[in-house]
């Protein structure tokens, strides 16, 4: 943003720079350092304080007055102006919940799942001692637990029977310290951390998933550690050792930044992710993380009933359409029908004319003959009032009357369904 020289020198010592940062929209080392590199005198940090009871320090005369210059000062880039945005609702989401939950000191008194993962990183850490002393990946069949590891960071997940992690070891302990008082606090509130077991994508297999679990409501969480990439100094340096154990990785390494993750069935594999600030630490965070997971829970139950309700509306609108659709077949089958019925019942009329003129002719005929014709005659007589249409559908009409539950398919009766 721009401005002039006196501007600048009259707003900093009328208003505190903390207002002025969010007028300039940039940072206070940048507000400070543009004005020292301008020559305008800055008020000391405690002059608001003592201005507060009128004591405050007398404003200075501007360095070379009739210097003006327009001055740009840069604004925070976006990495920048998220981070401060992000610590703004930290803070007020801190201060919103009263809950106050603290990392534990000891590894005394573990929830059962915050003990199995102590235990296995105390089993890391013993194997991390060995490998330190002697390296080499064709002995890593002599070790207690598989130590795969992507870029510095270990993987423990449910099939170690542990709360899911990415990280390092020292990260891994100072996590424990996180999730122990979590989980408790969690189980205070009906909510359970377990390792589930659900059919994988092959056939006959499992697959392990550690989850929290509410009235049958499922919510994944993991921990990771984040990792940076080592300069070719820092590779000769003091950094060599943290790559003892980075799978052949000689260009990354875990950088000490915790991420907790969380994903839910309908967050569609998208995690909503607490990580470790320059201010608040996870540490800091875990009221917002436990006040996070339960009113997740209540919003997943709402979206469950929203979506059930919506599936009922579909499948509502699904049968009346269906019922409508069969019902206009329907009727459009009886135009059909009559149709036909129309055109045999003037077959059968011009089929009567025909056997009434042969009965007028057979008189001239041998008594035997008189005999076969007139059998004939009889017979098609027979089949034509069996077949013909108008006395059928007289009778369908009274068994429609008579009996409407023995007839279901007689949609064209039916009125139209509405939504």
């Amino acid at each position: 943003m721009k401005t002039t020289r006196h501007i600048l020198f009259d707003q900093v010592w009328t208003t505190p720079i903390v207002h002025l940062v969010k007028q300039y929209e940039c940072t206070q080392i940048t507000f400070k350092s543009t004005c020292i590199k301008n020559d305008i005198p800055l008020p000391p940090s405690n002059h608001w304080t003592k201005s507060y009871f009128g004591r405050g320090y007398p404003k200075p005369d501007l360095p070379n007055p009739d210097f003006n210059p327009e001055i740009t000062i840069p604004i925070m880039s976006e990495r920048t102006r998220k981070a401060h945005e992000q610590e703004k609702v930290i803070r007020e989401n801190l201060a919103k919940h009263n809950q106050k939950l603290k990392p534990i000191t000891e590894y005394t008194n573990l929830h059962p799942l915050a003990k199995s993962t102590y235990d296995l990183a105390l089993i890391y850490e013993k194997e991390i001692k060995k490998l330190t002393k002697q390296w080499s990946w064709r002995d890593r069949e002599k070790y207690e637990v598989n130590l795969y590891n992507d870029k510095g960071r270990f993987i423990l997940g449910a099939a170690d029977k542990c709360f899911p992690f990415i990280a390092s070891n020292p990260s891994i302990f100072r996590s424990i310290k996180l999730i122990d008082p979590l989980f408790k606090a969690l189980e205070e509130k009906g909510v359970k951390c377990a390792v589930l077991e659900d059919e994988s994508f092959y056939k006959g297999s499992k697959k392990k998933e550690t989850v929290f679990i509410k009235e049958g409501i499922e919510i994944k969480a993991r921990i990771r550690e984040g990792y940076s990439r080592i300069s070719s100094k820092a590779k000769l340096g003091e950094s060599i050792p943290k790559f003892l154990l980075s799978d052949y990785d000689e260009q990354h390494y875990p950088n000490g930044v915790l991420y907790f993750d969380t994903c839910h069935e309908f967050s569609f594999d998208t995690w909503h992710t607490f990580k470790d600030g320059s201010r608040f630490k996870l540490e800091d965070q875990l009221p917002i993380i436990f006040n996070y997971l339960l009113d997740t829970f209540s919003e997943i139950k709402a979206k469950q009933e929203a979506r059930r309700i919506k599936r009922e509306r579909e499948k509502h609108i699904f049968e009346v359409d269906e019922f409508n659709r069969i019902r206009l077949d329907s009727r459009r089958d009886q135009y059909k029908s009559a149709l036909e019925e129309v055109k045999l019942f003037k077959e059968i009329q011009v089929l009567n004319e025909y056997l009434n003129i042969i009965e007028h002719r057979v008189f001239s005929l041998s008594k035997e003959e008189q005999t076969v014709a007139n059998r004939w005659i009889a017979v098609v007589r027979l089949y034509a009032n069996l077949n013909e249409p108008l006395n059928r559908r007289i009778i369908h009409f009274k068994k429609i009357v008579s009996n409407p539950d023995g007839m279901p398919y007689e949609y064209w009766m039916l009125d139209k369904r509405e939504y």
